[in-house]
């Protein structure tokens, strides 16, 4: 009989043991996603705010001094630039609607999102490019980002029309 009291001891140790090296890993573990979450965000934060090509263009759209004009896909230094900017906004909104950021992550760039698609000349932008994609029955490379403008109310109610009287003479894509 003591045999059986030693052996169900220690097994009631070993599972206690064994439990507590779980609980143990998990916590660690979810030290671990945090950490590499914190660093994830800081990394685009450090891409939008302190890359060179970044900061420059959000100056430029920040300060009104970004025009879009019919000149100006022929630029495509600036072109390239401002794309880049945007699919950059357009990332942070897709995983923000994923969930693979949270809510509280997604707000430490809503306001810079949020100036950035205020922007006249953005907005007329982008409405060339989603039309023109839509004409050729392609995705459009801001998908999210317009989805994040329509659903805030940043992007006029007439975005989606091809002949929109918000946008009516900016029209400097073939579609």
């Amino acid at each position: 009989m003591s045999n059986w009291i030693y052996d169900n001891l220690m097994t009631v140790i070993t599972l206690a043991i064994t439990i507590s090296g779980g609980i143990f890993a998990l916590f660690q573990w979810h030290q671990s996603t945090k950490i590499k979450r914190t660093e994830f965000i800081l990394q685009i934060i450090t891409k939008l705010r302190y890359d060179e090509n970044f900061a420059d263009t959000s100056y430029l759209i920040e300060y009104g001094e970004f025009k879009y004009t019919p000149e100006f896909h022929g630029d495509h230094t600036l072109e390239r630039k401002i794309a880049a900017l945007l699919a950059e906004c357009n990332y942070i909104c897709y995983i923000y609607k994923l969930k693979i950021i949270s809510k509280a992550e997604f707000n430490i760039f809503k306001n810079e999102i949020t100036w950035i698609l205020k922007n006249f000349d953005i907005q007329c932008y982008i409405w060339n490019i989603y039309h023109f994609s839509m004409s050729n029955k392609a995705p459009c490379s801001f998908e999210y980002l317009i989805d994040f403008g329509i659903t805030g109310k940043i992007l006029s109610d007439d975005f989606c029309l091809a002949e929109s009287k918000t946008f009516e003479g900016r029209k400097y894509m073939n579609f």
